[in-house]
């Protein structure tokens, strides 16, 4: 996989994801380029995500909904909850056209952050990858 491969596959993941979900997300960060872990100087990854205000009401469908585009993709999903009295809950994915993805559903925001699979390229010229 190429750099322009891996930064449009994980655009186009967390973006479908988006409007799985509905609403109006924002960019927080990205799409930005990165290392592929310390010392790899010759692969990089994508990292993409999008936030919008939360929707309680509507958390587990969007939950589901999210869930289904991802195993649609190859991945692998996980439920993620905190402890409390008032748990926020979400879920993660790995596998795919990803090395990591999640969705948390928290009542005052949502949040989608997406981490491409590594391609080859440098994260100071991804593009001669």
């Amino acid at each position: 996989m190429q750099a322009f491969e891996a930064e449009k596959s994980i655009v186009d993941l967390v973006e479908r994801s988006s409007e799985a979900i509905g609403g109006e997300w924002r960019v927080s960060l990205g799409p930005s380029v990165e290392a592929c872990g310390e010392g790899v100087e010759d692969r990089v990854r994508y990292v993409y995500v999008l936030e919008r205000d939360g929707s309680p009401e509507s958390a587990e469908r969007d939950i589901r909904a999210v869930t289904e585009v991802w195993e649609q993709d190859g991945i692998e999903v996980f439920d993620t909850e905190t402890g409390g009295d008032e748990p926020l809950r979400g879920v993660r994915g790995k596998g795919g056209p990803t090395t990591s993805i999640g969705f948390d559903a928290h009542p005052a925001r949502f949040s989608l952050a997406g981490v491409s699979a590594c391609a080859a390229g440098s994260a100071d010229d991804p593009a001669q990858g």
